[in-house]
Parts: C-alpha cells; sequence; structure tokens
C-alpha cells in the first residue's frame, strides 16, 4: 500500500500536470483509483516511480517492440521492465547462469551500459516473435463473473462500469 501511497501523494501534489487528460480522470478520482488494492497501473506511475527512486525505468512493449525510458539522461541507474500488454515484469541478469539462485540476479543497471540494454532488446524481440503477448486492443477477454466476453480493453472496461463487475480472464479460443 505504501507505494500506491507514493504515486497518489505524487498526483495530488501536481494537478495541473496530473489532469484529466493525463489520467483519463479527475485527480482527485485517480488518486482514490490507484490506491485500491487492485488496480492496474501503468506509464504514469512508471514515470512517478522513476523520480521517487531516482532511477531510469525501461519499459519494451513486447506488442509494439519499442521501449520507452521513463527519467531518460536524469539518473546514473536503470532497471528495465519487459510489458506483455497486460504485466509488467522485471527483466533480471543472472551473473552466474548456470545457478538457479536469484542471490545472483541483478535487477539495477549502469543507465549508460547498452551491452545490457542489447541483450534486454534481444529478449523482447525474442518474446514478440514467440507471440508473448497480448494485443490490448484485439485479443479478447472474458469477464469471470459472468462469463460475457470482450474484443479489446474498451468494452471489458465499458462493461465493468455498467455492472460493478472487477475480475477479468483472457478468454480461450
Amino acid at each position: 500500500m505504501k507505494l500506491r501511497k507514493v504515486i497518489s501523494n505524487a498526483i495530488a501534489s501536481d494537478p495541473a500536470y496530473f489532469n484529466e487528460g493525463i489520467l483519463g480522470k479527475k485527480n482527485y478520482d485517480y488518486q482514490k483509483y490507484i490506491e485500491q488494492p487492485n488496480t492496474w497501473g501503468g506509464s504514469v506511475e512508471l514515470n512517478i516511480f522513476s523520480d521517487y527512486f531516482k532511477t531510469e525505468i525501461m519499459a519494451y512493449d513486447v506488442t509494439r517492440k519499442r521501449g520507452n525510458c521513463f527519467g531518460e539522461a536524469k539518473y546514473s541507474q536503470r532497471v528495465y521492465l519487459l510489458y506483455d500488454g497486460i504485466h509488467y515484469d522485471v527483466l533480471v541478469w543472472n551473473l552466474v547462469p548456470s545457478s538457479p539462485q536469484s542471490d545472483f540476479d541483478v535487477t539495477v543497471f549502469n543507465a549508460k551500459d547498452s551491452a545490457i540494454e542489447r541483450e534486454f532488446i534481444k529478449v523482447m524481440e525474442k518474446e514478440h516473435a514467440s507471440g508473448k503477448y497480448v494485443d490490448e486492443y484485439n485479443y479478447t477477454l472474458q469477464c469471470l463473473q459472468c462469463g460475457q466476453k470482450f474484443v479489446g480493453n474498451s468494452a471489458a472496461v465499458a462493461h465493468a462500469k455498467a455492472t460493478q463487475h472487477d475480475q477479468f480472464g483472457q478468454a480461450s479460443n
């Protein structure tokens, strides 16, 4: 809950920047929304976390095969995330590849380390080629509460608003 409060406080502190156009809803409403344990964030939250942790956050979008760096050129360290259309996962580099132990995993890198960036771009490209992503505009979701199916996020969001249903999963074909 602490990190949700960090986001909420940052949004409250700058209503001119964090306006309805940026947030998709009124500033106060977004603050309450993001404080809920079952809501998800995105680029707004990554931008805030970049400043909060004083770390660049490079998020690779597997669907679109592109990266977006939050806090670019502002900080000396960087973390990498992989976005599959639904979730963000942290990318790690294991210093001892033959060891399954996570004790050797590195998640924070020098922001100017182009070699590690190239390696993580390869990971993104491999995930894309393997189809390990969800196209949020064209995939089928199913409401887990009533069973109704929707193509893309916008139809599911409209259903959630109309019914107060908040549990969705990707529908099997």
